[in-house]
Order: structure tokens, then C-alpha cells, then sequence
């Protein structure tokens, strides 16, 4: 799916991002906007339009994501943190190895569609039992696997799954309850517990996160690449962009209900863009200003938004500012 090209993908990320000093937080709110306290390269925060409240947890806590409603049977992995999965076709949890190709690593969509996770439709089992899945983290080059898994049974209530260490080694049982009130319940390899991650479903908007996408080269070859940028609350709160009014001058006749959608990362990155100097020979992060979004929050309220910067005041990156406005 990938690999040919990611090592220049990743290089052109590192050219961008990996000179700039580490993020130090600031306070939640500076001059006439909102500021982000957390970095995003570190960082999820998730963030609530009508009571400008928000939670915020490190990359790294979790691993898998177990959906939540009743007939619910779809488990995500980590966008946030470079997590892929290989399907190994086995149904040999005992092996201490298994035969991996680098190109068969796979991540969930940044679209959030629950037809396109990497665990995909663990049900479909073999006589033998439920298949075996790889569990690794993207390193700009190739996946490297640290836990295999395999999925059992879900029921209305919760969900079954066994895992172990790729070498075998402290082999787990663990069973999940569903919370409907909450999107999903989170696990944790490290802590081999639930963690909590997201706010209720109720009680978010957008969520700034790093998260991986596809994007395809010039020969139209399909390359994973990091990207930070904004998740709506998927199902639930819905958006659309405006790049031709102008924040100030948006009101509530600029909604238009056949351009809002909820796709999950319906808002994505695209308000940013990379400036390159080439006499200077750098790169920096800057806003589109003619960029603004109509979203939907999970009250049925409509607000505009739109980023003021992607930088703290140290310059930073990763702290984006934006201001809203409730449109009456």
C-alpha cells in the first residue's frame, strides 16, 4: 500500500517540524483567541464549542478503541500515536513469530468510515478459531509490532479478547464493558486496563489530534503521511468550509445543509498549509485565512470558526488559535 515513497514523505516532515523546539504549554486563552494548551504532535484535545471547556490526553495512552453501542463490534487502533495492524491469516496464537510483509501494514481511515479500520471485520473467524493480529507502531520507515491480539466474541454488553507480547510472553484475558454514553472505551496495553480518553459523545465537538492519512504521489502510488488537523465528533456534529465569505462577514444564512457533513475528518489539516522560503531555505506552518468552517455541535447549534495561528507566542508549533461565534 505504502512503503516505496514513505521515506521521502517523512523526510519533507522532519524538514518542517523537526527543528522547531519542544513545545512548552501556555494558557488556554491568548489575546482575542482560543488557544490549544497542548501541543498536537503530543497531545489529543478534545473541545466542546458551547461551554469552551476541553480535555486533553497524551498521544500514547491508549491503543485500541472498542465501539460502544449495542450492536456495536467495530475496534479502532491509535491514529494518534502511528499505530498499524497486520492480519496474519493465522489462527496460531502459541507462535513466537509470523511472517510479515511491510507492505500489508494497514491503518483505520481518516475518514473515520467503520468499514475501513485496519482490524476490519475480526468475526469472520476460520474453523481453526479467531485469526491472529499484529499490533506496531509506524517509525517513518516501517511498522514495528510490540503485541499480538485476537479478538473473540462481543455481545450487546462487551467485548472478549486475548493478548500477548510478540515474543509470546505475558500472555492476557481481558474483557471490556460497553459504555453506551461514551463513542468508545479505550484499552491500554501499558496499564492492561480501560483508560479514559474522550469526554461522554455528548459533550465534545472537534478534537485536535495528529492522526495518519493517504495520500498518493505523483506515479498515484497511495503513501501513509502524518498530518495534524481536527476530528469532528463523527455522526454527531457535522461542518462545512467557507472560503470565499470571510469569518466576519458569515452569518446564519451562509449555512448551507447540503454541504455539512460528519465525516470524521471533514475539517482535517487543509486549514494549514507549509510556507516554503526557498532563498531563506525554510519552511514554516501558516494558517488559510480565507479558510472559515460552519459546524454543527452536538446540540443541534451552529457556530463559525475559523484559525488565527498554528503557533504559540515562543513560536512553537503545534498550538493552533482559533475564535468562534455562535450564529444566532
Amino acid at each position: 500500500m505504502f512503503l516505496r515513497n514513505s521515506i521521502l514523505f517523512f523526510c519533507l516532515f522532519l524538514l518542517c517540524c523537526g527543528c522547531f523546539k519542544e513545545d512548552t504549554p501556555i494558557d488556554p486563552v491568548t489575546r482575542n483567541g482560543i488557544r490549544i494548551k497542548n501541543s498536537m504532535y503530543n497531545f489529543q484535545t478534545f473541545y466542546d464549542l458551547s461551554s469552551n471547556s476541553s480535555s486533553t490526553n497524551p498521544n500514547g495512552s491508549w491503543d485500541l478503541a472498542f465501539e460502544n453501542t449495542t450492536d456495536g463490534w467495530h475496534i479502532r487502533i491509535n491514529y494518534s500515536h502511528f499505530s498499524g495492524v497486520y492480519r496474519t491469516g493465522s489462527t496460531d496464537f502459541n507462535a513466537t513469530s509470523y511472517t510479515t510483509e511491510d507492505k500489508n501494514w494497514i491503518y483505520d481511515a481518516s475518514s473515520g468510515n467503520p468499514d475501513s479500520t485496519a482490524v476490519g471485520n475480526w468475526r469472520d473467524t476460520t474453523s481453526e478459531g479467531p485469526l491472529v493480529y499484529l499490533i506496531g507502531t509506524y517509525d517513518g520507515i516501517r511498522y514495528k509490532p510490540y503485541r499480538k491480539i485476537k479478538f473473540s466474541a462481543v455481545t450487546d454488553t462487551s467485548y472478549m479478547f486475548t493478548f500477548a507480547n510478540f515474543d509470546n510472553s505475558d500472555v492476557n484475558e481481558f474483557t471490556i464493558k460497553k459504555n453506551p454514553s461514551f463513542n468508545n472505551t479505550y484499552f491500554s496495553f501499558k496499564t492492561k486496563d480501560t483508560v479514559s480518553v474522550e469526554p461522554s459523545k455528548n459533550n465534545w465537538d472537534i478534537l485536535f489530534t495528529q492522526y495518519t492519512t493517504t495520500l498518493f504521489t505523483k506515479e498515484g502510488i497511495a503513501t501513509p503521511y502524518i498530518v495534524r488537523g481536527i476530528y469532528v465528533n463523527p455522526g454527531i456534529v457535522s461542518a462545512m468550509v467557507d472560503s470565499l465569505t470571510g469569518y466576519a462577514n458569515i452569518t446564519s444564512g451562509h449555512i448551507d445543509l447540503s454541504k455539512m457533513s460528519s465525516i470524521q475528518d471533514n475539517i482535517g489539516y487543509n486549514w494549514k498549509a507549509v510556507e516554503i522560503n526557498q532563498s531563506a531555505n525554510t519552511a514554516r506552518y501558516a494558517v488559510r485565512k480565507n479558510y472559515s468552517y460552519i459546524i454543527r455541535d452536538t446540540e443541534g447549534v451552529f457556530y463559525k470558526l475559523h484559525f488565527l495561528t498554528y503557533v504559540n507566542d515562543s513560536l512553537l508549533v503545534g498550538y493552533p488559535m482559533f475564535e468562534k461565534e455562535r450564529l444566532e
